[in-house]
């Protein structure tokens, strides 16, 4: 009996406490970058006879704000896993110099934003102690969508480890770390070469929830989903470079019996490479479930809305359209896991100005999700 009492003290001390249910933080990350965005490069032309002689650098600009949602989902007092969406401009700086080393000599300076990031940590996190002061340990992997990037542009993923101190205030929690990225090499254009190492100082402020909210008798659950597309995304042109990925987050409320609503919000670029135009697609979908052999199917349809960004001159794809889609469900405890089929019938959005027969967005789209739910 000593035996396992030991044993359970021991347990107990490096995991920590089981949770009476599963709960989650939410909240907000904000922070900057403390390394540069890119190695510095020059090259020299000699001038000709109507050119003059140019000394041109191409080095990093100024340090990157960063900013974004965080989910965390707690397992025991010690364990969770925590997904993140920030938003971080990588500036650069180009320098010219007319007539480098003569009494002519002029130089422009033109700062500017050579890629707008989306970066998805998605970190298994260590916490200690058991005070108001806790620190903390997290690693996993980084995953990272560009914007107006020229290509080939930095790279697309790597990994992440971070040391820091969760504060606890109440249901409230604050979270200021060290983060510490290592991206897969990145291609350059011969100008910019984006640093694989990056080093962040970011602080979270999230609140504490359980995750079986109850609002009257009806149960609601939080979630994140991610999946891709299985259809192209632009109408007569091929699109299978790196854009058929996408991310979100869901909430889900049980109406009665074996219906429920579920709202999502889901990040999405489209486009191609280089030039991608920026979505946010919002469903919200009735969903009806029943049990065939043992297994919990559920059938959903509803309205999908969309906002988009980033647009570069490009036409806008149209807001709103029709979803439908099946799937199965399967619950461990408090932690579901539902894989899905998807179809979208986006309306009609604006035609391309050089035609009148076609539309540039494909407006039939068809996607493979799998969402978990705490």
């Amino acid at each position: 009996m000593a035996g396992r009492a030991s044993f359970a003290a021991l347990f107990y001390t490096l995991i920590g406490s089981p949770l009476s249910g599963q709960e989650f933080r939410i909240g907000f990350m904000g922070g900057t970058a403390l390394t540069s965005n890119f190695a510095p490069s020059s090259s020299f032309y000699a001038g000709d006879t109507i050119n003059p002689p140019s000394f041109w650098r191409a080095v990093s600009g100024p340090r990157s704000f960063i900013a974004g949602l965080s989910l965390e989902a707690l397992f025991s007092s010690r364990f969770s896993i925590e997904g993140n969406v920030l938003h971080r401009d990588l500036w650069a700086t180009q320098i010219n110099t007319l007539n480098p080393g003569t009494p002519a000599a002029s130089t422009t300076t033109y700062p500017f934003i050579a890629s707008t990031t989306w970066e998805f940590p998605v970190l298994f996190k260590y916490t200690m102690g058991g005070n108001r002061w806790r620190p903390f340990v997290d690693g996993g992997v980084s995953f990272r969508s560009l914007e107006r990037t020229g290509a080939p542009g930095p790279s697309r993923h790597g990994f992440t480890g971070g040391v820091g101190v969760a504060i606890e205030l109440g249901r409230i929690q604050l979270t200021p770390q060290l983060r510490y990225t290592r991206w897969a090499q990145s291609q350059t254009n011969g100008y910019y070469m984006a640093k694989p190492d990056q080093l962040e100082f970011v602080t979270g402020i999230s609140y504490r929830i359980p995750t079986e909210v109850r609002v009257g008798n009806q149960r609601m659950a939080v979630g994140v989903l991610g999946g891709a597309r299985l259809t192209e995304t632009l109408a007569g042109t091929p699109n299978r470079l790196n854009r058929r990925a996408f991310g979100g987050v869901s909430l889900e409320v049980n109406l009665r019996g074996q219906l429920s609503i579920e709202a999502d919000a889901i990040y999405e670029p489209i486009g191609v490479s280089g030039n991608s135009v920026l979505t946010w697609n919002f469903p919200v979908l009735l969903k009806y479930h029943w049990h065939v052999l043992g297994a919990r199917l559920f059938s959903e349809v509803g309205p999908s809305f969309r906002a988009s960004g980033n647009l570069q001159g490009s036409i806008p794809p149209s807001g709103y359209g029709l979803t439908a889609g099946v799937g199965i469900e399967k619950r461990a405890g408090r932690i579901g896991i539902a894989p899905a089929v998807r179809y979208t019938r986006w309306s009609e959005g604006q035609r391309d100005r050089g035609s009148s027969e076609s539309t540039i967005y494909n407006p039939n789209s068809v996607e493979l999700i799998l969402g978990v739910s705490f």
